[in-house]
């Protein structure tokens, strides 16, 4: 997993990437509400295909 903060727009946006068994999954998430804006899945180096994966973020307050 890796993550960087990003300004786009005015506004802060993480970029996070996860590997899963899948392949490489790219989110970007709103940095003030949590929510996500946008994802990309890189599953080209698989030889099968395969479900997708379900991925929860979650806000945590502190």
């Amino acid at each position: 997993m890796s993550s960087k903060l990003d300004k786009e727009d005015g506004q802060f946006i993480y970029e996070v990437k996860v590997l899963t068994n899948e392949g490489t999954v790219e989110l970007e998430i709103h940095a003030s509400s949590g929510a996500i804006v946008d994802t990309d899945e890189d599953d080209d180096d698989n030889e099968y295909e395969s479900p997708r994966s379900i991925i929860r973020v979650t806000k945590i307050q502190s």
